[in-house]
């Protein structure tokens, strides 16, 4: 029993002290540990600190403020004919968008004609396309060689025997020999003789009536022509008449639409319809065809309109007040969405999506997206647009938005 109990009590006192050498063991070091090296912990976790703000700082702006900059100089942009201006509001009417087609109108369009029948010879000059003084000859009429012979040459005989007819008539008469009625016979027929033969000398001619180009050739050259068939068209393109086919639903608004602007194909100017002298001329619907109604405008050509020319017709409407516009110019699409480019200092544009209404060629009605007064890139901003695709922002700029 004595030998169990002292037994006991050595095995207790081991791991007693096994346990209390091991927390002094682990205290004094901790502690040492921290005496020792506690300037220089504190030394690096400044450092550490420091360092890992100055990492976070550019993170702070997020990849949205980064990617909305875009930067070009003011000089680039004077070079380029970039151009920023504030979004004004302003009246703006009710735009119907429709097709139409440019006709000649029917007092600048005439046909020169034949005066005789016989076969043609056009003029060396005269082709499609070509300009035309008035009284200019366009092509020569023979009967030489036709079954009747020349026509011209027949009345010129006839004018000759009529003509020698009344010469040996003329002095019998005043002997008494002959009778005034038989001499007044005789002058009547070289009258006629002379009215048929005309100015033989050159012999049938075809003349052009009106300055202008010729669109239309009707006979090739050698080809036979009847007295009085067309010879060839000749158009002024002085008055023009343009032909808007309307959707038969827009039929109550027609009453109000008295103005247009027009973009001819193959042309990039926007006309207006004042810029062209021009007019409505159709007040009333003549006829409804297929769901589309004829409206008619007649302008002023500028020697680039041409008749048969395609047309965009932006028809204005009723007059809407105060609407918020842009200029077509100012307008970007991408994938559907429309953009404009505001410019938010000197060098420094960002991209803002719009939702837009309708346009009348030259501008555009903003429903979203902008405010009035704020300054947007109205003219070069495809520049803009391929500096923001470039992406290059220089190193320190930024701008808070």
């Amino acid at each position: 029993m004595k030998k169990f109990s002292l037994l006991g009590l050595c095995v207790l006192y081991i791991i007693g002290m096994s346990a209390c050498n091991s927390h002094k063991n682990d205290m004094p070091a901790h502690t040492h540990e921290h005496h020792q090296n506690h300037s220089g912990h504190d030394h690096d976790h400044q450092h550490e600190h420091n360092h890992h703000d100055h990492d976070h700082e550019p993170v702070a702006e997020t990849p949205e403020e980064e990617s909305d900059e875009i930067t070009l100089s003011p000089d680039k942009a004077k070079e380029l004919g970039v151009i920023a201006q504030p979004v004004k509001r302003s009246d703006f009417s009710e735009i119907i968008k429709v097709i139409g087609f440019c006709n000649t109108a029917t007092t600048d369009f005439s046909l020169a004609s034949a005066s005789s029948s016989g076969i043609v010879t056009l003029s060396k000059v005269i082709s499609l396309g070509q300009t035309v003084a008035k009284g200019q000859i366009i092509a020569k009429i023979s009967g030489v060689g036709m079954a009747g012979g020349d026509v011209n040459e027949n009345a010129r005989i006839a004018l000759d025997v009529a003509k020698k007819e009344l010469d040996r008539l003329t002095p019998l008469h005043k002997d008494g020999i002959v009778s005034t009625r038989d001499y007044n016979a005789a002058v009547a027929e070289y009258q006629k003789a002379k009215a048929a033969a005309g100015n033989s000398s050159v012999g049938s001619q075809v003349i052009a009536r009106s300055s202008g180009v010729i669109t239309e050739l009707f006979v090739s050259d050698g080809a036979y022509v009847e007295q009085g068939a067309a010879i060839a068209s000749i158009t002024t393109n002085d008055r023009l008449t343009i032909q808007a086919d309307v959707p038969v639903h827009y039929l109550k608004t027609l009453s109000q639409i008295a103005d247009c602007n027009l973009i001819f194909a193959g042309i990039d100017s926007v006309y207006t319809l004042e810029s062209l002298n021009g007019k409505r001329i159709s007040g009333n619907v003549g006829r409804v065809s297929n769901g589309y109604m004829p409206v008619y405008f007649e302008i002023t050509g500028d020697g680039n309109i041409m008749n048969g020319m395609p047309v965009e017709i932006y028809l204005k409407g009723a007059n809407k007040k105060n609407a918020l516009t842009v200029p077509l110019s100012a307008l970007s699409e991408q994938q559907g969405v429309y953009y404009i480019y505001e410019q938010l200092d000197e060098d420094c544009y960002r991209k803002i999506p719009v939702k837009i209404g309708n346009n009348d060629g030259v501008n555009v009605e903003v429903l979203s997206g902008v405010d009035e007064g704020k300054n947007i890139v109205t003219e070069g901003m495809l520049f803009v647009k391929l500096a923001e695709s470039s992406g290059a922002v220089p190193e320190g700029h930024s701008h808070s938005h």
